[in-house]
């Protein structure tokens, strides 16, 4: 869907860019979606089940303390992951055979890197909204998502070549995680 239209956007803007921007904006997207998905989906998977039990039955307390406490988890874990990433993206460079484009590769995967957390989150907003039987709300937070992402990577494009690209991308999971937040019901009525 949405998402992955903007993907394929996003791709399309690094192709106006020198040689080689596609590949290194893939790759440190690429490396930042593995903390993404190994913590962040996990987590957010592993949480669905209760939080969908907790929205059946009613259960607005223990929906919000596992809500509370997933999104506690969830940033304990990627805040330092994240951090990692920030620290050596010279060494990341050389492991995907990026060191001769490091010192264009290392600030886009730092940009990424700091979307870790809020993309993360996202996942586990989302998962509470389809625990609730609301998939509509999550379809518009993801198309909010990929039209910020795509109109201010394009906007700044110019300004900031290759870097407009992830400042674009932080920006949209922003703006959906705000989304999610900002719209999850303050109670929960019973789903079963």
């Amino acid at each position: 869907g949405a998402l992955q239209i903007r993907l394929l956007v996003l791709d399309t803007l690094a192709s106006s860019l020198p040689m080689g921007a596609i590949t290194i904006n893939a790759y440190a997207r690429n490396v930042q979606s593995v903390v993404v998905g190994v913590i962040g989906i996990a987590l957010a998977q592993a949480i669905f089940s209760p939080i969908s039990q907790a929205a059946a039955k009613g259960n607005e307390k223990n929906f919000r303390d596992y809500l509370q406490r997933g999104s506690f988890f969830m940033l304990l874990l990627t805040i330092p992951s994240a951090l990692v990433l920030t620290l050596i993206p010279e060494t990341i460079a050389s492991i995907v055979n990026l060191h001769h484009v490091a010192n264009i590769f290392a600030p886009v995967l730092i940009l990424y890197a700091i979307s870790t957390p809020v993309e993360s989150l996202s996942h586990l907003f989302i998962r509470a909204f389809f625990a609730l039987q609301n998939t509509r709300l999550p379809a518009i937070a993801h198309s909010a998502n990929a039209i910020v992402a795509i109109v201010l990577s394009w906007l700044l494009l110019k300004t900031y070549g290759l870097l407009a690209i992830p400042m674009g991308f932080i920006a949209g999971h922003a703006v959906q995680l705000v989304i999610l937040w900002w719209n999850l019901p303050k109670g929960i009525p019973r789903t079963s």
